[in-house]
């Protein structure tokens, strides 16, 4: 049996999105454009503290213009949500 390569599931390090092969292969190079469709990859900076995160967005249909936030990967299913539930949470009450 072989081992499978690493690249085959999502990693999160220091908040920042290492995409499986799937997902890397289907994140848009074109995410400046406000009705692009398909996944789109952002970086978002807290200018407070410098802290930096990945965040994913699927564009399409009614959502193609501001997109949903995607938490699970579509590929290989791994959690890849890169906030703090409980502080948003605390933030959008």
């Amino acid at each position: 049996m072989e081992a499978k390569d690493e690249s085959w599931k999502c990693e999160l390090v220091d908040n920042m999105l290492e995409p499986c092969k799937g997902l890397e292969n289907s994140i848009a190079d074109y995410y400046h454009k406000s009705k692009c469709k398909g996944i789109i990859s952002s970086v978002l900076v807290n200018t407070e503290t410098g802290s930096r995160r990945t965040q994913l967005s699927l564009k399409s249909g009614d959502y193609s213009e501001k997109g949903i936030v995607i938490n699970y990967c579509p590929f290989c299913g791994k959690m890849i949500q890169t906030y703090d539930i409980e502080q948003h949470t605390k933030l959008t009450k």
